[in-house]
């Protein structure tokens, strides 16, 4: 291991659908502890990004003691938000392992879907375009 927290996934994955369960393992060295004794911890997350104010949530959080070196974490998606990417906006999920001492971190992005597929948002130019999108969306049900 040469970075100083790292996670790893138990089945190398980044999209998921509501209720699937990640798991995997979160390790760091005896150099990302630092001098005080505290926990270090993994945590699920998601987060908004672009235009706007920009929001963080943590949905769970895993913690282990600092003199250990390993810790294996588990989580169940829940059923939302999705993962989206839009034009002024988008959502991402993520897991992120932060050493005890808060100096080391890192992020391992994943995407919830209803179907697995990445959620593209398009442009609407205009009125015309959302009656249209709207009538055909319609004539689906």
């Amino acid at each position: 291991m040469n970075e100083p927290i790292s996670i790893h996934i138990d089945y190398d994955n980044k999209d998921y659908t509501p209720g699937d369960i990640i798991k995997g393992t979160v390790l760091w060295t005896p150099s990302s502890i630092g001098k005080r004794k505290h926990d270090a911890r993994v945590s699920l997350f998601y987060k908004t990004s672009g235009r706007g104010t920009q929001e963080l949530h943590v949905v769970a959080e895993q913690t282990w003691p600092a003199d250990e070196i390993k810790g294996t974490f588990e989580f169940t998606l829940p059923n939302e938000p999705y993962s989206f990417s839009g034009q002024l906006i988008s959502l991402t999920w993520g897991l992120e392992a932060i050493s005890s001492s808060a100096e080391e971190s890192t992020i391992h992005e994943i995407s919830l879907t209803p179907n697995g597929q990445k959620i593209n948002l398009e442009r609407i130019d205009s009125d015309k375009d959302i009656k249209r999108r709207l009538k055909k969306n319609s004539s689906k049900s």
